[in-house]
């Protein structure tokens, strides 16, 4: 059965060659102006997903736009703007169920990429999850205003001085920014949050950012301290692996990998707690696997969840599929593989290492192949970790 994407156009008609290029791809794509909206019954057409296209230069458009909130259009809409109107973005990123792509003159291979990802979401997480998640989505911790101040500030090229002031308004940010750059691993030995930025890099800020979010939420279930311990760990660790293998930092573009990768189980913990209760119980009293437990239970599984979070986020690739895959990477891209591979041996050793076996997996000894690292290296590694946290 084909998938169905609904496009819903502007005056411009910018969306006319990725529509043609969708049709080649075979889906069913049924597509449709803005300004006719109000005539469309969105309660019996049923899409998969929607592309969206506004002119925020256009009251109009804009106008138009809003009555589809109220339209009973359910499904995960992808939307386009004419330009990066900043407050107007930063509003439907906060408060509409969409995934949102700033793009002026977007390029249609990534659009095509995105579509085939939700679909993709859809098809893993199944349809009724899907919009279950949905229907959640307000209950996910949205990226603070320093998020978009900071990112604000990077892509117009500012002064480190002038991010690094906006990151000291927030305290518990700037406080876990240098928490990271004085940890034994980075060893910046600073409180100066400039000079932390310098070791960390502009790309591991952002991503500290929307980790102080996550991970600052409570749970009856399970410590998020906890889950924030091993995120870190994970990281350092990954850090650590990358520089045994290559004898280098890791990338600014992906050193904050780890922080993220598990994301979706501390949001289950957390957000979706009364469903997970069953499989936490199930899993202190079972040896079944956690993701097979949450798979039995829930139909979908935490590193899902926290693939389609990071995506929504607009996250790079590689920090998503390093989310989505850790458990079992070699089902991940060839893209990604190497960094995927990392952030699994370094979540496994972690959860070794704090001695928490309710989350612990089993170790792909496919992994240590892939890596060209033995035992004794990976020895060297935790002792190495070990005197680190002694200093």
């Amino acid at each position: 059965m084909k998938n169905t994407v609904l496009v819903i156009d502007s005056a411009e008609r910018r969306l006319i060659d990725l529509t043609g290029a969708l049709r080649r791809e075979l889906y069913l794509v049924h597509y449709m102006m803005l300004e006719n909206i109000e005539d469309a019954d969105f309660q019996q057409l049923q899409f998969d997903m929607a592309v969206i296209y506004v002119d925020v230069n256009n009251e109009d458009c804009i106008a138009r736009f809003e009555q589809l909130h109220n339209s009973g259009l359910s499904c995960i809409r992808l939307l386009l703007f004419s330009e990066k109107k900043r407050n107007f973005c930063e509003r439907i990123i906060l408060h509409d169920t969409a995934k949102v792509m700033l793009y002026n003159e977007w390029d249609q291979d990534i659009m095509l990429d995105a579509v085939k990802r939700v679909i993709n979401y859809k098809r893993t997480l199944g349809i009724t999850n899907l919009n279950k998640m949905i229907a959640n989505v307000k209950q996910i911790p949205t990226l603070p205003e320093i998020f978009f101040e900071v990112s604000h500030l990077i892509n117009k090229k500012a002064d480190m001085e002038v991010i690094a002031k906006a990151v000291e308004t927030d305290i518990a940010i700037a406080s876990r920014v240098l928490r990271i750059a004085n940890s034994a691993y980075y060893g910046a030995r600073t409180a100066s949050i400039l000079q932390a930025m310098m070791f960390l890099g502009t790309e591991s800020i952002k991503n500290i950012i929307i980790s102080t979010v996550v991970f600052e939420r409570e749970s009856h279930l399970y410590s998020i301290k906890k889950m924030w311990d091993h995120a870190e760990l994970t990281n350092k660790l990954a850090n650590q692996i990358y520089y045994h293998l290559y004898g280098k930092m890791m990338p600014a573009s992906f050193s904050s990998i780890g922080l993220l990768h598990n994301v979706g189980l501390t949001l289950l913990l957390a957000v979706f707690d009364s469903d997970y209760q069953a499989v936490f119980e199930r899993r202190i009293n079972s040896r079944q696997s956690l993701y097979d437990i949450e798979k039995d239970l829930l139909g979908f599984c935490h590193a899902d969840l926290g693939a389609y979070i990071l995506d929504w986020w607009n996250l790079p690739p590689v920090l998503v599929n390093g989310a989505m895959y850790y458990y079992k990477p070699f089902e991940v891209d060839a893209r990604y593989l190497e960094t995927t591979c990392i952030v699994h041996l370094a979540s496994y050793l972690s959860w070794q290492i704090l001695g928490e076996n309710r989350f612990a997996f089993a170790l792909d000894e496919k992994v240590l192949d892939y890596l060209c690292i033995g035992q004794s290296e990976i020895d060297d590694i935790v002792f190495c970790n070990d005197n680190s946290n002694k200093k």
